[in-house]
């Protein structure tokens, strides 16, 4: 009897040495300390009455799996709105009132694992009547159960600033090719365009292109304006060929050809004699303004 009680009783000590053994580690899995991070995007430029997608990343390279449960607060000012959120698998978000607060919480019971980022996009809608150059800040921030060692990398913000609405989409004849020569005293590179924007709200050339007739290559070219190219409403543009062009005390060019981004093989210069060329939109295949005298080396598209 007495082995006997002796043999439980040292059964019974190891299973609770066991146990907390156990308690030990689970305690050690429920209590990660994981170095979270955070960091905000969105538009430099927002514009007074339309919707601003901004985005906020949360990130874990710390060596560590995160503690559940995971929480990312995105305030935001009363110049916003809430409009809707694309939340990463496992996330649920309090979607704030239209009243306020202005705030948005979201949490997850998952655990975020090392070298591993997720992506929250938020949309709101921008107040109507905001001044420009009105600072709009967005903020947001990271935090787990665990304890987690550098906070200075658990909060971030972005800031926009509302500015005017970009030029609408160009229509055919809203950018007029106003004068034109295709050689002059200075040989045959001795040419120039002209554009006037058409229309009392400025025209963004941006993307569109110059598409004239090769007749050495018996076939088309074009030449792009590069991003942030606009004509001032009512007003003009001049493009011209450096390599020739004579006329500095007329007009100083706004864009020189030889500095555009042609197609290979580069043509020898912009437009050949008795040719006709056209301005082509940058999203459809709209003909803006064309022009030529016979139709140059294809007659449907380069004639007035």
């Amino acid at each position: 009897m007495n082995q006997l009680w002796l043999a439980v009783r040292v059964g019974r000590s190891l299973a609770l040495a066991i146990a907390i053994v156990c308690v030990g580690m689970t305690s050690t899995v429920l209590a990660q300390n994981a170095d979270l991070s955070i960091s905000k995007g969105g538009p430099s430029l927002i514009v007074a009455d339309t919707d601003a997608e901004y985005t906020v990343s949360v990130s874990n390279f710390s060596g560590e799996v995160s503690t559940p449960t995971n929480t990312v607060t995105d305030s935001f000012p009363a110049e916003l709105t809430f409009v809707s959120a694309v939340l990463p698998d496992g996330w649920t978000c309090t979607t704030p009132p239209v009243a306020g607060p202005n705030s948005i919480t979201c949490t997850s019971s998952d655990a975020i694992p090392d070298d591993s980022a997720i992506i929250f996009t938020f949309t709101f809608h921008v107040a109507p009547g905001l001044s420009l150059g009105t600072q709009v800040t967005n903020s947001a921030s990271i935090s787990h159960q665990g304890s987690d060692a550098n906070s200075e990398n658990n909060n971030t913000m972005f800031t926009s600033v509302v500015g005017a609405p970009p030029p609408p989409p160009l229509n055919a004849g809203e950018v007029l090719i106003s004068e034109f020569r295709l050689s002059g005293p200075g040989g045959a590179e001795d040419d120039f365009i002209e554009f006037y924007c058409n229309r009392d709200t400025d025209c963004d050339i941006s993307g569109t292109s110059l598409r004239a007739y090769d007749p050495t290559q018996a076939g088309d070219f074009t030449l792009t304006f590069p991003g942030q190219t606009i004509i001032p409403a009512r007003h003009y543009l001049l493009v011209a060929d450096s390599r020739g062009y004579t006329l500095v005390d007329y007009g100083f060019p706004d864009f020189n050809v030889a500095l555009m981004q042609p197609p290979e093989p580069e043509p020898p210069f912009l437009f050949y004699d008795n040719e006709g060329f056209q301005l082509i939109g940058a999203d459809e295949p709209i003909i803006i303004d064309s022009v030529g005298f016979t139709g140059g080396g294809n007659e449907i598209q380069y004639v007035e």
